[in-house]
């Protein structure tokens, strides 16, 4: 699926766009699966899962959520990114199933 893109918009307005293979990266899936082990602490959870989700939407995406939400809350929570990094990844699963 090269050069197809999928667009995916969060429900607090934030919108980006992504490889519509982009879930099928090997640094991704690695990430996702430290994400989900129940040995990992919640802090390398935590990492993994912002690091997935940069490896997913890339710098200038990632510079644009945070400026998003820093413009949104007064400042980029970590909190607030785990939500819409959810949301991404969420969408794009069930994107890449159809």
């Amino acid at each position: 699926m090269e050069d197809q893109k999928m667009n995916i918009t969060t429900s607090s307005g934030y919108t980006c766009s992504i490889d519509a293979d982009a879930m099928d990266d090997l640094e991704v899936f690695e990430s996702i699966r430290k994400m989900q082990d129940p040995s990992s602490s919640s802090f390398v959870q935590l990492g993994a899962l912002f690091h997935a989700f940069q490896k997913l939407i890339g710098e200038e995406q990632d510079a644009a959520l945070r400026q998003f939400l820093a413009e949104k809350e007064g400042k980029v929570r970590t909190s607030s990114y785990k939500r819409e990094a959810e949301e991404v990844f969420s969408e794009a699963a069930k994107n890449k199933k159809k």
